[in-house]
């Protein structure tokens, strides 16, 4: 079994680095750099909501591609089960 060792120069993780938060950027990061805020907060007023009416339409669009979705893929794996079942056990 071979080792696996670091290469030289590379640094190493600390204790307080965060996986998988930008490059350990936290909740410290956002409340030392007021910069952050401004700029999520600019771009979060640049966003164009969708209304209420609109919202409610394609959350029942989704819903119906879900449960039509679902009643196919149970209709062919029933069909499938019959047909091994039929195979398998005749």
């Amino acid at each position: 079994m071979q080792t696996i060792r670091p290469q030289r120069g590379t640094p190493r993780p600390t204790a307080n680095t965060q996986s998988g938060s930008g490059g350990g950027r936290g909740r410290l990061y956002r409340m030392t750099h007021p910069r952050f805020v401004t700029e999520t907060v600019s771009e979060l007023r640049k966003v164009v909501w969708p209304s209420r009416a609109e919202t409610r339409s394609l959350t029942t669009v989704v819903i119906v591609i879900a449960v039509a979705v679902g009643v196919i893929l149970g209709s062919v794996d029933w069909i499938f089960n019959r047909l091994m079942e039929n195979v398998l056990l005749n």
